[in-house]
């Protein structure tokens, strides 16, 4: 984890939603999802979710074709003592995934806004929750 994602301010709280969406970037290009897992609430059902479409296309012999999630900008509305929350705006890239027979499944990607919500973890963050906004 990069230093400036460690600490407990809304800087750090910020930083941590980037280095996140980096994790997820990695996962959709690697298929390994193990540190996003690590940086995830083992309660989280969405972060589970992510992990595990990438681990269920990557397990199967297939690949997906993509730059990933770039996170565009964070805004923090909520810095309490045990938890953040942030508005992400987010941009997902393309994705062609790829299955093991060479069956190809095109996702067109754009803008996605997201919620994010950190519980704190000594000095540092674990996402708790990551919440689609229509």
């Amino acid at each position: 984890m990069p230093a400036e994602a460690e600490g407990t301010s809304a800087k750090s709280a910020k930083a941590f939603a980037r280095y996140y969406v980096g994790l997820v970037s990695y996962g959709i290009q690697s298929g390994d999802t193990r540190v996003l897992a690590e940086a995830s609430a083992q309660d989280c059902t969405s972060c589970k979710a992510i992990s595990q479409n990438i681990r269920d296309v990557y397990s199967s012999g297939g690949r997906i074709e993509s730059k990933g999630w770039t996170l565009r900008s964070s805004r923090v509305i909520q810095n309490a003592k045990m938890r953040a929350v942030l508005s992400l705006d987010l941009r997902l890239s393309s994705q062609m995934v790829v299955s093991r027979d060479g069956k190809r499944d095109r996702h067109s990607g754009g803008k996605q806004l997201m919620t994010m919500y950190l519980s704190r973890m000594a000095d540092s963050y674990q996402v708790s929750r990551l919440d689609l906004v229509s």
